[in-house]
């Protein structure tokens, strides 16, 4: 196994340490260009310190989950601002919109060029304008990752009416888009709605655990993944039931941190390869997609697993079990007790509230299978399985 030791951004983590975003900021540009989500809430303290610093260039909003056009309209206006360094202060969303946009800036030309699936792959050839990221929820991970995930029209596709199937998930990836800094301030994660918390600590749980049972676990990625799952073996059931204790906070930003470290080093698996093509074709978000489909991909790997007697991979689901328990006399089958209860704490919404049908399951499944995350699911599935799991999610 040859492993790829990306590089991991550097961490500035407190409480209040968003506070000293601007300042940081600074140190890489004078003209700071503020990527937000919707609300100016927790933005609102960063731009009036840049502003008092003469160095605020304007704010760009992210409203939705990124589109390739979303991102090419980020850079026009960081180039109307004349910004040479980027702050993302939101969630997943803002964050790969952010990564696309400083890549994009410095690397001109078609994002075709650059894009996988649908473009040619090309890799950057200069790096990202800096950036640093503030995640404001605790789920995807995106800070910690070199790659952007987009939304884009699939030109194989695009030339059928009606076709729901014509827009894709893809992405942007090279060392060259790692963040300048991370900065995880449990302040940000205050007040969030309940179906935001949970879909995004869902996303976080699920990342850390197809990271560690997944045919390409590791050594190193087995230390992000290990100290994430026990974190959350206490704080998820805490955080789900409305807890915003600092400790509680804390451990969510670094679990979704070190989710993404973990996946970058180690990869993925079923509910990650069914969520990409479910998420480019349905208005799902890719947290509540992780929290409907996660308890049925696990059912069925062990399913699986346990009809072909894989001991070593059933092991990883054991060890799993007692790194979220606590305790050392549990197996997977209290791994999935474990899950059961918190996606009922979760309350996620299912996949047909989404417009998802039962004649939707087959070319989902069917791309599913050839989604990347899914080659390194812990066994083999069938399409079979994968309907089975979408009918279980719906």
């Amino acid at each position: 196994m040859v492993l790829d030791l990306q590089g991991i951004p550097p961490v500035l983590a407190g409480l209040g340490a968003a506070r000293l975003a601007p300042s940081k900021a600074v140190e890489y540009g004078n003209r700071v260009l503020v990527v937000r989500g919707m609300s100016s809430t927790r933005s609102a303290p960063v731009v009036s310190t840049l502003m008092s610093q003469g160095a605020f260039a304007g704010e760009f909003v992210v409203s939705e989950e990124p589109t390739v056009e979303l991102a090419l309209s980020g850079v026009a206006e960081a180039r109307r601002a004349r910004a040479n360094v980027l702050i993302a202060i939101g969630g997943g969303s803002v964050i790969d919109a952010t990564k696309a946009m400083a890549g994009f800036l410095s690397n001109p030309g078609e994002p075709l060029d650059h894009l996988e699936v649908i473009g040619r792959g090309r890799p950057l050839r200069m790096p990202a304008v800096s950036w640093i990221a503030v995640p404001t929820t605790a789920g995807t991970g995106a800070e910690a990752t070199r790659n952007a995930v987009l939304s884009a029209t699939d030109p194989k596709a695009s030339g059928s009416p009606g076709n729901r199937f014509d827009r894709v998930k893809v992405s942007l990836r090279s060392p060259l888009l790692l963040s300048r800094l991370v900065v995880l301030d449990p302040e940000m994660l205050l007040g969030q709605p309940h179906e935001v918390r949970a879909a995004t600590a869902m996303d976080a749980f699920t990342q850390l655990l197809e990271a560690y049972v997944c045919n390409r676990a590791n050594p190193h990625a087995d230390l992000f993944c290990e100290g994430g799952l026990r974190q959350l073996g206490w704080a998820l059931p805490r955080w789900l039931a409305g807890d915003e204790a600092p400790e509680v906070r804390s451990a969510l930003g670094w679990s979704a941190f070190w989710s993404g470290v973990a996946l970058a080093q180690a990869g993925l698996g079923a509910v990650h390869g069914i969520a990409g093509p479910l998420g480019g074709a349905f208005p799902v978000p890719h947290g509540a997609a992780c929290a409907a489909l996660l308890l049925p991909v696990v059912e069925a790997n062990l399913a699986r697993l346990k009809t072909l007697s894989a001991t070593s991979a059933l092991e990883r689901f054991d060890a799993a079990a007692r790194l979220v328990t606590g305790s050392a006399t549990v197996n997977s089958g209290d791994l999935l007790g474990w899950l059961r209860e918190r996606v009922a704490q979760a309350k996620t919404r299912g996949l047909a509230s989404f417009g998802v049908t039962v004649a939707d399951h087959p070319e989902l499944a069917r791309r599913a299978l050839a989604a990347s995350s899914m080659k390194a699911n812990p066994v083999p599935l069938t399409e079979d399985d994968l309907l089975a799991i979408l009918a279980a999610a719906a």
